[in-house]
């Protein structure tokens, strides 16, 4: 349980890499205090931190994450927030004045989806 905690932790660390690293440990915890951590991530910028949690969205310990959505909505829309920021300023091809994805194409705001639907649904779409 200590050394789970400290992973959550480091998932706050300034470098990617470490994050990342350490979030692979917790991805599959059922422990209730990884919701936060975990989805915090998603209003970050590491395309592959998105593509971890992403790939775990079906592991069966998706059971944790309802319960913290549907409990801290302000939490959720702040993070939504940042999706849209780092989509809007960060993933802009520059001098094109295009963005690289699309809003629908943007994993940030699928994963965002995804969390929304499991608190109103239990469950993903």
């Amino acid at each position: 349980m200590q050394k789970e905690l400290v992973d959550c932790l480091l998932t706050r660390n300034h470098d990617g890499f470490v994050r990342q690293k350490h979030l692979e440990r917790i991805v599959g915890s059922e422990n209730v205090w990884i919701p936060p951590f975990l989805i915090r991530l998603v209003g970050e910028y590491v395309l592959e931190i998105f593509d971890l949690i992403d790939q775990n969205r079906g592991n069966p310990n998706v059971s944790i994450y309802p319960e913290f959505v549907r409990s801290n909505p302000v939490f959720i829309a702040l993070t939504e927030q940042r999706v849209i920021s780092y989509w809007n300023a960060g993933y802009c091809y520059p001098g094109l004045g295009q963005r690289a994805y699309t809003r629908d194409d943007y994993i940030g705001f699928r994963l965002i989806r995804f969390f929304k639907a499991l608190a109103i649904n239990g469950r993903a779409n």
